[in-house]
């Protein structure tokens, strides 16, 4: 539940909640995240599953904001508590949204890497009521962060497959209805200090503007080459319907 502090954790081996309850967080939780590292240049089944896996939680105690860290052990049914230990620290400012970014061997800040070994946090903030907000790249074995220049408050994150665009959905809220609303991307394989990573780019070369929708967006994850079916029911000319996919 939003603004609670707890979480809930569910195998996908044994289908259910680990601990049987709610297990408890450091404070109000207003976002999630979780990584698992295994190696990307096998396939999956062939892939021995970590004995960890590590679990990201944002809480907000209404002047700071935080972002905790704890492992779960992969091979465990029974966990009664995790062991929490805190990772970010922000004044003022809560976090609305969490995404893992895993490691990309070329990504660069400033012309040194930057997230390029280790998993960083992409991190979305509201400030001003929700009408303000920034999002940032973290990395937390060194502290650094690198803005990221969506054009407004972000709040659903997800990356692209080779992992060097982040996606996210502009807050409707904070830009003042869905005609402002839509789908925004950044490039996070290389940026400078000042300014941070980039605003995508389009076939063109131009700036890519907002992936519009005309309706409510409630999710955002990215394929390679993937294909969506869906079946409609369209008339016939004999007055009956049938299904196209």
């Amino acid at each position: 539940r939003p603004g609670v502090a707890e979480v809930s954790v569910v195998s996908v081996a044994r289908r259910r909640q680990l601990g049987g309850k709610p297990l408890p967080a450091p404070g109000p939780v207003t976002a999630i995240g979780a990584f698992m590292e295994v190696d990307g240049a096998k396939p999956t089944f062939e892939t021995p599953r970590p004995t960890t896996t590590r679990l990201f939680v944002a809480t907000w105690d209404g002047d700071f904001a935080s972002v905790y860290a704890a492992d779960l052990p992969t091979s465990s049914p029974e966990i009664d508590r995790l062991d929490f230990k805190r990772l970010v620290l922000i004044a003022d400012t809560p976090i609305t949204a969490l995404h893992v970014l895993p490691p990309f061997t070329n990504r660069t800040l400033d012309g040194a890497a930057f997230c390029a070994t280790k998993a960083c946090l992409v991190l979305a903030t509201r400030q001003g009521g929700g009408r303000s907000g920034e999002t940032m790249l973290f990395e937390p074995e060194t502290n650094r962060s690198a803005r990221l220049n969506f054009g407004g408050p972000i709040r659903l994150l997800a990356s692209s497959t080779d992992l060097t665009r982040l996606y996210g959905v502009l807050d409707e809220q904070a830009c003042g209805g869905p005609s402002c609303a839509g789908v925004a991307a950044v490039d996070v394989a290389a940026a400078t200090s000042p300014t941070g990573f980039p605003q995508a780019l389009n076939a063109l070369g131009l700036p890519m503007a907002p992936l519009r929708s005309d309706g409510l967006i409630t999710g955002l994850t990215m394929a390679t080459a993937g294909t969506v079916r869906q079946t409609v029911e369209a008339p016939s000319t004999d007055g009956g319907s049938g299904g196209v996919s």
